[in-house]
């Protein structure tokens, strides 16, 4: 070997000195076709985010003397001997290629005076990990020499993961460093022409596998992003910390098991992934070397990765689970010939969510001249997967690995919770190998707390009442007005229908009603219906229920007879507060009104009591039968204790607060006794008042309301009269309820009413737990990122996230929010096994509470120990086995300028050749352009989320208590609204659908267009909507896809394109029309 160039830089990019020269390597002439598992390489790395995903780097801590001819030298011998390291990528013949690269790889030398254990040695390192190669002109080797000083350097080693795996770049190193290995018994060009068509029972197997994995691999991630800026940077990796002890231990149990260490630490990644993502057989991949000793020294891509799947369900054991996760493994290894997307389910994209990769430290090299250190993987470069795990076992210092991330859908914190998982279940596993799997924990004990709220479970101090005239808790409400009533005898309490009655006016007549009902036969405990229309009258009535010792049952005049008879019928009423006809209700009820007199004014009445029922709520039930909420009177003066006083609202005689509500809803429960509790004036909306945003807005104005509290779909309407009234509101306090809240709608409220004027509080709560169960002010900042955080507990209320075996999950993992604490009421009427149901003992969960409700509501708590509702677990459906969360498709389309409600609903969710997504919108100005809005969701949604219809209403209907009516939608608007890219079953094809007419908007036949090209390289009928992946194609069939569309005039088009948007007609709202000329193939 003869000595040659050296090429010396000082600056950042080596391959602007490379020299013009050809490489000539007889040995490399021939073009050598990529393997499926390399073509599968190829496609991803071209559509990936990063040019430098697929980067492998290998760097080595050199101390002596280097002899830059002499690694010159050795470098042009490597060459010789593994010409693959000077390859590029082309196409030949509708295959992709290796070629000898248009010049070959060089040598460069840099030299960087710093210290090379500091920072700026380190960031040279990484810039060198990160600077990607050209795969279509290549050389795919990067071969860099740092030096800081004359004995000490850094020889950075950089590849395309297409030409290289772990052991080569450890040959590669031992080349240039050490003692020179011998050839191979087979080199890689002549094993991989083995391998490059699969025969036919391997092709069976494939599809079999497919099969079994379907419909996907991919597993829910909503766990691992956190509300915050977006993550910077193309990867992230934190290390995986375990302690010694616990190390040693799970070893033990694994070789007493019969397994291996990796097959171990596949199955705790594997239950982490299960639990977090809900998924009881979860998909992980796992590498594979398919080396063979006759391969030990060759330079290739030996590597490949296959799915797994674990099975976590059942009573199985730890110890069972464990090996027969290792079972799983070892099949899977065998079937390590199939390439990945030949054993993807037709249509499954997103791929696999986790990967567990076994790495070794490579050992030091060591000459006479020099000892030549492998440096651990720093984490630089792109994540390849969502989630990679890559193990080390004999790293030292409790580090066995490291978890690399991908910030866009998996943030630091959630990377490094999973570690802590990691740690914890193997910790929990070591202790018990014999115990149930599905009692196993794995959650850190420090995240099992309520990371919302005090976790004291004493109610909060009871006294009397402080200047500020803050209820206390424990206490009852009778006794709680009677004091306000003695504290502002003269002060207006209400006003509306009715006139206005002073807190004396209001006590007397009160206590007339009450000593009549006692005279009728109310006795204490009893229920009594109360039919009346909004007014001064609707309050005298529930206060004088609440005087005679009853519960009040709201029978409201709106509803139809049938439901009126029936809440009857339930709650065993026999008397009824009304000024409605006896043909109103049902005639075996004793009728009073209003205004009744007693016979005797001094008709005792019951004393207090805290734990009697204050009044019975309907609901609606999940079986179509409404069930009674039995809430105390503790219940309610608990919420007002927690929230009135001076450090929370600060509520007060100067207050006016607005009852827009029915008072069959038990948002009128916060306003009613929230306003006269502590002082307050309140304001009765009358009836029609409350269904016409202009008027509401002119009365909420003229009475100088001050505590304004609404459903977010009410208050859409109230916005709108908002932006064109002439009076602007005195509203200090608005607070949400009852609904979601999207902030997003609340910027031109904040615009008007800034935060220094009036504050915003969204507040979450559930009936059975009393109206609310936490609060969080809502800010501008709020309002631009569209938070989904409901914030922290009520003091004296507790938050817990569980999953479907009661099991608290870790911060971050949805879960069903369940609640305990001052709030949970006494359960259902007459409705003993649904209330055993839904108020569970919390050591049912291993939970120090004596009672838990499961709310049936979705959400998770975030690190910061704020709450996030993410809807109801029955919102969240499933279409073609994707998991649709409804909230997610509303929150983008309110995310566009033109729109200022929405509305998402499934309908034929169980049939999955018909289930479709509906949409329905309020335009925020002129009749928005639905094709641009389908662009705008395409861009910001997965398909199978995609709606099948976007129909524009003027409002969305209302049920009484101001909730979306979904029965009074419209039928939506088919045809011409945007046809859907929908995901199709079957052979993919859907003949109707294709030959629909284009969407108004669309580009002119750009869809037809693409499935005419499609056609070409799929040889089946291709519609406008029908999925690329499901029609057959797989991801070389899309490298060539992307080629032709581009030869064919579609100049935009871009391999990830096809990737994101599988459709003709989605793709052709992201790429736009073809171009009048064609261009030539450039690089994707």
């Amino acid at each position: 070997m003869t000595s040659g160039p050296v090429h010396r830089t000082g600056h950042d990019h080596p391959a602007s000195h490379d020299g013009g020269d050809q490489h000539e390597n007889p040995d490399a002439a021939a073009a050598l076709p990529l393997t499926p598992g390399q073509c599968d390489l190829y496609a991803a790395d071209r559509g990936a985010e990063d040019p430098a995903t697929y980067n492998s780097a290998l760097f080595l801590r050199v101390d002596g003397a280097v002899d830059e001819d002499v690694l010159h030298t050795r470098l042009t011998a490597v060459l010789a001997a593994h010409p693959l390291l000077g390859a590029r990528v082309t196409e030949e013949q509708d295959r992709l290629v290796f070629v000898p690269a248009r010049r070959p790889p060089k040598l460069f030398v840099a030299d960087a005076p710093v210290d090379p254990d500091g920072p700026l040695a380190l960031a040279r390192m990484r810039r060198e990990a990160l600077r990607p190669f050209d795969l279509d002109e290549g050389p795919l080797l990067r071969v860099v020499l740092v030096r800081h000083t004359a004995r000490t350097a850094h020889l950075c080693l950089t590849a395309h993961h297409l030409i290289v795996d772990e052991t080569s770049m450890a040959v590669l190193a031992q080349w240039l460093l050490g003692d020179v290995p011998g050839l191979p018994a087979e080199p890689f060009a002549q094993w991989s022409r083995s391998g490059h068509e699969l025969p036919p029972e391997r092709r069976e197997r494939a599809a079999a596998l497919a099969r079994d994995l379907a419909p996907g691999v991919s597993a829910a991630l909503d766990w691992a992003r956190t509300p915050g800026p977006p993550a910077a940077g193309p990867s992230g990796a934190v290390p995986l910390l375990i302690p010694d002890a616990v190390w040693d231990a799970t070893g033990a149990m694994a070789a007493g098991l019969g397994l291996t260490r990796h097959s171990l630490m596949l199955a705790v990644a594997g239950l982490v992934l299960s639990r977090n993502s809900a998924t009881a057989r979860p998909v992980l991949g796992t590498t594979v070397s398919r080396r063979t000793p006759r391969h030990a020294s060759a330079v290739g891509y030996f590597s490949a990765t296959v799915p797994v799947r674990l099975d976590t369900e059942g009573s199985q054991t730890v110890s069972g689970y464990l090996r027969g996760s290792h079972r799983s493994a070892m099949a899977a290894y065998r079937d390590a010939d199939l390439p990945l997307s030949a054993v993807l389910p037709p249509g499954d994209r997103a791929g696999l969510s986790l990967v567990v990769v076994p790495c070794r430290t490579l050992p030091d090299i060591t000459t006479p001249e020099l000892t030549a250190r492998p440096l651990p993987d720093p984490g630089f470069g792109p994540a390849q997967f969502p989630l990679a795990l890559y193990l080390r076992q004999d790293l030292g210092d409790e580090r066995r690995g490291l978890l690399r991330h991908r910030p866009t859908e998996v943030d630091a914190a959630a990377a490094a919770r999973f570690c802590r998982q990691l740690e914890a279940t193997l910790t929990a596993m070591a202790e018990n190998p014999s115990s149930p799997l599905a009692r196993l924990s794995t959650v850190p004990a420090a995240d099992r707390v309520p990371a919302a709220g005090p976790l004291s479970a004493e109610p909060l101090p009871a006294g009397p009442l402080s200047a500020d005239a803050t209820p206390a808790a424990g206490a009852d409400l009778v006794s709680l007005f009677a004091e306000q009533a003695a504290r502002l005898p003269g002060h207006t309490a209400v006003s509306g229908e009715g006139g206005r009655l002073t807190y004396r006016e209001l006590d007397e007549r009160a206590t007339a009603l009450a000593r009549s009902l006692a005279e009728s036969g109310v006795r204490a405990g009893d229920r009594v219906g109360v039919c009346l229309r909004p007014g001064t009258g609707l309050v005298v009535a529930l206060l004088a229920v609440l005087k005679a010792g009853a519960a009040y049952v709201p029978l409201n005049p709106d509803y139809p007879r049938e439901r009126l008879a029936f809440v009857a019928e339930d709650t065993g009423l026999s008397t009824a507060v009304t000024d409605c006809g006896p043909e109103v209700l049902p005639r075996h009820l004793t009728l009073l009104p209003t205004d009744a007199a007693p016979t005797r004014a001094d008709t005792p009445l019951p004393g207090p009591d805290p734990e009697r029922v204050a009044y019975v709520i309907h609901t609606s039930g999940s079986t179509g039968t409404p069930k009674g909420v039995l809430v105390r009177h503790r219940n309610v003066a608990a919420l007002l204790a927690a929230t009135a006083g001076p450090e929370a609202f600060g509520f007060g005689e100067r207050d006016v607060w607005s009852l827009f509500h029915s008072f069959a809803f038990d948002f009128s429960v916060w306003e009613i006794w929230g306003c006269l509790l502590t002082g307050g004036r309140l304001v009765v909306v009358p009836h029609w008042t409350a269904r016409d945003p202009e008027s509401l807005h002119a009365l909420l104005a003229a009475e100088r309301v001050t505590v304004l509290n609404q459903t977010p779909s009410a208050f859409a309407q109230l916005l709108a009269a908002d932006a064109t009234a002439p009076d602007p509101l005195s509203v200090r306090l608005l607070i949400f309820g009852g609904e979601m809240l999207d902030p997003r709608t609340l910027l031109p409220w904040m615009d008007r009413y800034p935060e220094r004027a009036c504050r915003v509080v969204n507040m979450y709560g559930i009936t059975e737990t009393t109206v609310h169960c936490t609060w969080r002010d809502v800010t501008r900042a709020d309002a631009l990122t569209g938070t989904r955080s409901v914030g922290t507990a009520l003091p004296g209320w507790r938050l817990y996230v569980l999953d479907e075996e009661s099991r608290p999950v870790a911060p971050g993992v949805p879960g069903e929010i369940h609640v305990a604490g001052s709030g949970v009421s006494a359960g259902y009427l007459n409705r003993p096994e649904l209330a055993a149901g839904r108020f569970v003992p919390g050591s049912l969960a291993g939970l120090p509470e004596e009672v838990l409700y499961r709310s049936g509501d979705r959400g998770r708590m975030l690190p910061g120990g704020e709450l996030e509702h993410l809807g109801r677990l029955d919102d969240q459906v499933k279409i073609r086995g994707h998991r649709i969360e409804l909230g997610e498709i509303r929150g983008a389309l309110l995310a566009h300028p033109a729109v200022t409600g929405a509305a998402a609903v499934v309908r034929d969710a169980q049939d999955a050749a018909t289930a479709r997504i509906d949409v329905y919108l309020v335009r925020a100005g002129a009749e928005p352009d639905l094709a641009e809005l389908r662009g705008w969701l395409a861009a910001r949604l997965p398909a199978h989320m995609l709606p099948a219809t976007l129909t524009p209403v003027p409002s969305l209907p209302l049920t009484v208590n101001g909730k979306l009516d979904t029965a009074r939608l419209p039928e939506p608007v088919r045809g011409h609204d945007t046809a859907p890219p929908e995901e199709t079953t079957g052979t993919g094809r859907d003949t109707p659908r294709a030959d629909r007419p284009a969407d108004p908007g669309e580009p002119p036949d750009a869809a037809g267009l693409l499935a005419q090209v499609w056609q070409q390289i799929l040889g089946v009928p291709v519609g406008r909507d029908d999925n690329f992946f499901e029609l057959g194609g797989n991801s070389l069939l899309a490298v060539r896809l992307n080629t032709l569309q581009r030869s064919t005039g579609f100049t935009s088009s871009r391999l990830k394109h096809i990737f994101r948007n599988p459709t003709p007609r989605r793709l052709a709202a992201v790429i736009g029309p073809p171009s009048d000329g064609r261009t030539p193939q450039e690089e994707v």
